[in-house]
This record gives structure tokens, C-alpha cells and sequence, in this order.
């Protein structure tokens, strides 16, 4: 074992790169057990994470495990095709969830066939992928790819994640410095880092950003089947999404994605930036988890420089935090009632949400509570009086019980949710699924309880959760 390039990280190891794939499906089930079996031994990818390392780069596969941190690293030999120099920050993560919908599809995009550490075809750095031993670094070997041109070899379909490229243009590498090569242009925008004066195209100079517009294709074919594409644009405030979906009728064999329509490069935005710019970037990356990204990047901060949060401060910010939560979670419920054509629970819990984010705005002077979280702890105390809380909190949560009664007793609308979508708890433990979706599978796992952070260890929490996955 040796120092691990994750802070908190209880246990570390090097493999070779070849050994990657297999060291990491040994942490997530160390006891030999497939790594689709739900166990209480059982861990799962909490990140793969790409590291500038000179002039390779270094994989860090993140295991969670009984409440721990365990990282499985690898050098990868050979220069992405990103023209620039390797010597600058330390690094940068992966970023995307576990894509659990697509791993299992077939067909679409290209993959490779080189095997090894070293160079992949067309002169790419590579290694063997991990996804067919640990299915939940399917998205993060594709944006990995993207970001840093890096092949995870034998991948069954390295589609463009987050970053539309053709082959031969420089890749962004965050946690690396512009060169001077002329070859060395970069394709999104970073606010963080010095832009050379100049026109377009001149050497170090950052340039547009063009995302690939064709239709996606089609894989699936037979008698009656039909393909329906969805997005870029949606109603409300989602993010820019696509969704090519095949079908012959009731079932789906095949959803592809394209969530790249907007990209920010935001990995490359943090770069350069002060604490204090970067919590105001994190809080933007994502509007209706504002609290959430700024409650982990000062966690990271202070974890870093060794300070300490205040008790009470740490106590508003889980205020906070759980706020946001209850927020996210009613308008997931409102969007059930809309796809299910209940037009009174969808008014009502759309009043539910809007109670919550107006007593946000009160508490803290942000629907979304920007501005609260700060490193080291919250730029100001509540701004209304506990007892006046507790009853504003009392008072949403009566109609709301009700409500959510009502809703769970209609016929029309459990008919359309009872065995659809139904997630086994196998195959939502071999993609690592969190959340709601998690929980609802008979994975137990929350980091309140399983590793708790800030106020959390002093709240006995409990998180809710069901074993059937419908």
C-alpha cells in the first residue's frame, strides 16, 4: 500500500496498467463474489479519476467500501493528443454517473481493440477497459476518453460523452497548462487561465467549440420498430439532453445519448481560479444542486488546508443541504404526476416545491441557496428565527403528507408506475447506483450514515429504503 492520490482514501494500491480492470473488480468484491451480487461485503465505483502524471497519466479507480475509501491507481504511458504541457495542476475528475441504462446496450460508436498501457490505435494511449468487469465505469471511461483522448481498449461503445471531437483535435486535459505549440489550441473556454491576446487560431488561443449536429443512428432493427428522438430541448429547466430511443412497442432495447449539447468545460473552468471564484463556480454548475456542489468543493478545500467548520455552522448547512433535497425530490414527484396525466398532483406538488424554494429565499435570501456555503463555513446565520422555521416546516408538512396519501391511492396513476422500470437489486449493485434509485433497490447505502460528513455523524440519521426495485 502507499499514499493514495485521494485525500481520505484509507487504503491505496499501484497496479500496472493491464491490472486495472481486474485489481478494481477485487475491491468491489473482495470476497470473490461476482461483482453484480449484492452483499454487505460488497463495495462499488464511487469514480474513476484522470490525473496528469509528466508525461503519462495517471487512472485512479475510487472504490466505496463499509464506509471507506480504498483507490486502485495505474500509470498510462504516452501523450494524449492534447498539445499541451503536462506540468501544471495536479489533476482533474472524470465527472459523470454510471450510465446504467447503456452498458448492457449493443452496437454504436467505436471501440478499440489494442490492449496494453501504452499506445492505442492512431497513436492514442491506452489500457484495458474496465467497463466489462465493473459496468459502472462505462461513463466515466467515455468522458475520460473525451477529455484526455485516452482509449480504454475493448470498451463496447466509446460514443462521445461530454465532448464531441474529431480525431486529431486537441483534447482539453484538465489540470494542464496551454503551450505555446501551435498545434496546441484547445476547444472550450477557461476564464480561469490566461488568455493570449491574438486573433483565432493563433498559437495557445482558445477556439469555438463546434458539437457534432448529425441525427444519431439507429441500431435496432426488425419488424415494427420505430425509433423516437427526444430532446436536445425540454420543457422547464433541464439541462440540454437527447435521447434516441428504439422500440417495437412496449419495450425499449436500445437508448442512446447525447448530453453534450451545451458543453461548458467546466473541469477546465476551475482551473486558476480562488477559492472564492471556484465555490461560486461550483454552486453554478448544476442549478438545483447549488448547495450540494458548493457544500463538496469547500469540503475538499477544507479537507485540503486542514480547517475546521464551526458546529453550528456545519448544523445550517445540512439545514441547507436537506432543503435542497426535499426540493429535488418533490419535483421529481411532480414530473411522475405530469407523465401520468394527474393534473391536480402535479399543481399541488408543483405548490409543495414552491413553498420549499420560498422558504429557502427567506432562510438564506436564495431560492437555491447560493451564496450561503463558504469555506469554513456559512457566510451568515439563518435569517429567520429557529421556532418560526419549525413552524413554516410544520405547516408544508401536513398538506404535503396528505397529499402524497392521496396520490399513492389512485388507481390511475399506480397503474402506470407498478412494474414499469422495475431495477433488480443485482443489476442496480453492478452499476453502482446512489440515491433514490439505489435505495429503492435494497442497497442501503447513503454517505450520511455510511460516511458522514459535517453535522451528520451527530444527526442519527436513517436513510429510507425498499427491496423490490419497483
Amino acid at each position: 500500500m502507499s499514499g493514495s492520490t485521494v485525500p481520505g482514501a484509507a487504503a491505496s494500491r499501484e497496479v500496472p496498467a493491464g491490472e486495472l480492470a481486474a485489481a478494481t473488480a477485487a475491491e468491489i468484491a473482495p470476497s470473490g463474489s461476482d461483482v453484480g451480487v449484492p452483499s454487505g461485503d460488497r463495495g462499488r465505483l464511487a469514480g474513476l479519476v484522470a490525473v496528469p502524471a509528466g508525461s503519462a497519466t495517471r487512472l485512479v479507480a475510487v472504490v466505496a467500501r463499509r464506509g471507506e475509501l480504498v483507490t486502485v491507481e495505474a500509470l498510462v504511458e504516452g501523450e494524449p493528443e492534447s498539445g499541451e504541457d503536462r506540468t501544471g495542476a495536479a489533476g482533474a475528475g472524470a465527472g459523470a454517473g454510471a450510465g446504467a441504462g447503456n452498458s448492457s446496450s449493443s452496437g454504436g460508436g467505436s471501440s478499440s481493440s489494442s490492449s496494453g498501457g501504452g499506445g492505442g490505435g492512431g497513436g492514442e494511449p491506452s489500457y484495458p477497459s474496465l467497463t466489462p468487469l465493473v459496468p459502472a465505469a462505462y461513463w466515466y471511461e467515455r468522458e475520460i476518453h473525451d477529455l484526455y483522448g485516452i482509449v480504454p481498449a475493448g470498451h463496447p461503445r466509446l460514443d462521445p460523452l461530454v465532448l464531441p471531437l474529431a480525431p486529431g483535435l486537441p483534447r482539453p486535459s484538465p489540470g494542464t497548462r496551454p503551450s505555446h505549440d501551435p498545434g496546441g489550441i484547445r476547444a472550450v473556454e477557461a476564464p480561469g487561465l490566461p488568455r493570449p491576446s491574438g486573433p483565432p487560431g493563433h498559437p495557445g488561443q482558445l477556439g469555438p467549440l463546434e458539437p457534432l449536429e448529425d441525427p444519431l443512428p439507429a441500431h435496432v432493427l426488425g419488424e415494427g420498430v420505430f425509433t423516437i428522438p427526444y430532446g436536445p430541448v425540454r420543457s422547464g429547466v433541464f439541462e440540454a439532453v437527447e435521447y434516441l430511443l428504439e422500440s417495437p412497442g412496449e419495450d425499449i432495447p436500445h437508448v442512446r445519448t447525447r448530453i453534450y449539447h451545451k458543453h461548458r468545460g467546466v473541469e477546465r473552468c476551475f482551473d486558476g481560479l480562488s477559492v472564492a471564484d471556484g465555490v461560486l463556480l461550483a454552486e453554478r454548475v448544476e442549478g438545483v444542486a447549488s448547495v450540494a456542489h458548493a457544500l463538496a468543493y469547500c469540503g475538499a478545500a477544507e479537507r485540503l488546508s486542514g480547517t475546521a467548520v464551526p458546529g453550528q455552522a456545519e448544523l445550517l448547512r445540512a439545514v441547507h443541504a436537506e432543503l435542497e433535497r426535499i426540493a429535488n425530490h418533490l419535483d421529481s414527484t411532480l414530473r411522475h404526476t405530469e407523465a401520468a396525466g394527474q393534473a391536480v398532483a402535479y399543481a399541488r406538488f408543483s405548490l409543495h416545491k414552491e413553498r420549499v424554494l420560498r422558504l429557502r429565499s427567506r432562510l438564506c435570501g436564495h431560492r437555491f441557496g447560493r451564496g450561503v456555503v463558504v469555506p469554513g463555513g456559512t457566510r451568515h446565520g439563518p435569517l429567520l428565527p429557529p421556532a418560526e422555521l419549525r413552524r413554516e416546516l410544520d405547516a408544508i408538512r401536513g398538506p404535503l403528507r396528505s397529499d402524497m396519501h392521496l396520490l399513492l391511492e389512485t388507481p390511475s396513476f399506480l397503474d402506470r408506475l407498478r412494474t414499469t422500470g422495475v431495477l433488480s437489486p443485482a443489476l442496480v449493485a453492478v452499476h453502482g447506483a446512489l440515491g433514490p434509485l439505489g435505495r429503492g433497490s435494497a442497497l442501503e447505502e447513503d454517505v450520511r450514515r455510511s460516511r458522514p460528513y459535517g453535522a451528520y455523524p451527530r444527526l442519527r440519521f436513517e436513510p429510507a429504503h425498499r427491496e423490490s426495485g419497483d
